[in-house]
């Protein structure tokens, strides 16, 4: 666990690899290029078997999600609240 924890501190990719006994994933998260979700998206789409999740964070922007269960409370900088009319600009569809 510290060769993982020491190079995700210094901003290295880290794959993490279950042993062949483990039954399964029950999810991913991945951040990096959007193309490279878009693949993983449409690979756990063709996966026979329950759906896996997929969270990621791609084309470099940092992302929070905020829904009424994640947090009471949000502070944001006024120069950079750009939230308002953001929802209307969000696509939503299918890319496989």
């Amino acid at each position: 666990m510290g060769q993982v924890a020491a190079a995700l501190a210094t901003g290295n990719t880290v794959l993490a690899k279950p042993v062949e006994q483990t039954p399964g994933v029950a999810g991913v998260v991945f951040t990096g290029a959007t193309q490279v979700a878009k693949i993983i998206n449409c690979a756990l789409a063709a996966k026979d078997g329950a759906i896996v999740p997929l969270v990621a964070e791609t084309g470099g922007i940092d992302a929070m999600v905020v829904d009424s269960w994640a947090l009471r409370v949000l502070c944001v900088q006024a120069a950079i609240a750009m939230l308002k009319g953001a929802a209307n600009e969000l696509v939503v569809g299918r890319y496989c």
